[in-house]
């Protein structure tokens, strides 16, 4: 149920976020049309997961079983392996891409994505640091 009711509260937010966007849309008269679809979008999500929360937790025993599945071992694992793996991924992907800017002569992007890319390994081991030391 604890579950459940951090994922009703997560789509409240993308609701409230979503009005709030599409008033500002409304405001400006179409001027930025990437605010109205954003706004719509956060709309539709949260309205629609809102109501699905809501009907799962009508149901306690579908609500347990989802909270169950939530916390298994190897379910837990297998996220935490996924994570680990896409971080590397993208990594390899954004050190690819700041070679191929710089050579593109792209010096705006490139150091752009660098710094996002030192950013993410300092916050890595300053995470994998306090962890280290927790555990």
């Amino acid at each position: 149920m604890n579950y459940m009711k951090k994922n009703l509260l997560v789509n409240i937010v993308f609701l409230i976020l979503g009005a709030g966007f599409l008033i500002f849309s409304f405001l400006e008269k179409g001027k930025n049309s990437i605010v109205f679809g954003l706004g719509c979008s956060l709309l539709a999500v949260g309205l629609l997961n809102i109501v699905q929360s809501i009907i799962l937790m009508r149901n306690p025993k579908k609500c347990d079983e989802i909270e169950l599945l939530k916390n298994e071992e190897r379910t837990v694992f297998l996220r935490e392996k996924n994570n680990s793996t896409v971080y590397s991924i993208f990594i390899y992907i954004e050190s690819i891409v700041i070679i191929i800017a710089a050579f593109l002569g792209y010096r705006e992007v490139v150091i752009v994505v660098s710094l996002l890319l030192i950013a993410k390994l300092v916050v890595w081991m300053v995470i994998g640091t306090i962890n280290g030391n927790r555990y």
